[in-house]
C-alpha cells in the first residue's frame, strides 16, 4: 500500500510538472507569435503608408498645374493664391495622415522624409508648369499679334520656333534653358522680344518678375510646407509621448 501511494504521488507530481512546463512553453510560444504578428503588422502598415505617400505625391503634382496659375497672375492676385497653396497642403496631408494614423507612432525619419518629398514635389511641379505655361502663352501670342491662328496645324511650326527663341535667349543670357533658365530669368525680372524676322515682335515679360516673384514664391511654398508639417508630423509626435516615462503612482500606506 505504501509503495502504491508513493508511486501515485510521484506520477501526479510529474504530471503537474509537465503541465507547468507545458504552460510555460505555451506562454513563450504565444509571446514569440505575438511579437512576430506585431512586427508583420507594422511592416505591412508602413508599406501601406508609403504607398499612400506615393499616391498623395502624384495627386500633388497634378494639382500643382492649377497652383502654377498663381505665379503668372499680377502680384496682387498671385499673393492671394497663397491661400490655395495652404489649402492643397492641408487636404493632401490629411489624406497622408489617414494612411499612417492606424500604425502610429512612425519613425521620425519616415515622417519628415514624407513631408519633404510631398512639399518638394508640389514645389517642383508648380515651377515646371509655370515654365511651360509662360513659354506656350508667349509663343502663341506672337502668332496672334501677326494675325495668325496658333491652333491651326500649319502654324505649329512657327510656335515651335518661338519657343526655341525663348530657350535660346535664356541660355545666352543666363546660361540655362528649361525650368532653371525660367527661374533665373523670373527672379531677375528682365524682358526680351521674340517674333519672326519679317513680322511683328512680342515682348516677353513676367507679370511678377523680380523681387515680387521671389517673395510670392517663398510665401506660397512656406505656407505649403507648414500645412503639410502641421498635419503629418503628429504621426511621430505620438511616439515621443509614448516613449516618455510615466510618473509612478503613489503607493497607499500599508
Amino acid at each position: 500500500m505504501g509503495g502504491e501511494w508513493v508511486g501515485r504521488w510521484v506520477f501526479k507530481t510529474r504530471h503537474y510538472d509537465g503541465r507547468r512546463d507545458g504552460l510555460l512553453m505555451d506562454s513563450a510560444e504565444q509571446t514569440a507569435t505575438s511579437s512576430s504578428t506585431v512586427g508583420s503588422a507594422a511592416g505591412s502598415g508602413r508599406g501601406r503608408y508609403l504607398l499612400g505617400c506615393v499616391l498623395v505625391v502624384a495627386m500633388g503634382v497634378g494639382l500643382s498645374k492649377l497652383l502654377a496659375t498663381a505665379g503668372l497672375l499680377p502680384f496682387i492676385f498671385g499673393i492671394v493664391g497663397v491661400f490655395f497653396f495652404m489649402l492643397v497642403g492641408l487636404l493632401l496631408a490629411a489624406i497622408m495622415y489617414r494612411f499612417g494614423r492606424d500604425i502610429a507612432p512612425l519613425p521620425r525619419s519616415l515622417v519628415i522624409g514624407s513631408i519633404v518629398v510631398l512639399t518638394l514635389a508640389i514645389t517642383g511641379g508648380t515651377v515646371f508648369f509655370e515654365y511651360l505655361s509662360l513659354v506656350d502663352n508667349a509663343a502663341e501670342e506672337v502668332l496672334r499679334v501677326n494675325d495668325l491662328n496658333p491652333r491651326e496645324r500649319q502654324q505649329r511650326e512657327m510656335v515651335v520656333r518661338m519657343r526655341q527663341q525663348i530657350e535660346d535667349y535664356w541660355r545666352s543670357e543666363h546660361g540655362f534653358g528649361g525650368p532653371i533658365g525660367y527661374v533665373v530669368w523670373a527672379a531677375g525680372g528682365s524682358a526680351f522680344q521674340i517674333g519672326p524676322a519679317d513680322g511683328r515682335k512680342r515682348q516677353v515679360v513676367h507679370p511678377q518678375g523680380g523681387l515680387k516673384w521671389l517673395l510670392r514664391g517663398l510665401i506660397s511654398f512656406a505656407a505649403l510646407g507648414w500645412a503639410v508639417w502641421a498635419q503629418v508630423y503628429p504621426l511621430h509626435r505620438a511616439q515621443q509621448q509614448h516613449d516618455e516615462p510615466k510618473a509612478e503612482e503613489p503607493k497607499p500606506p500599508e
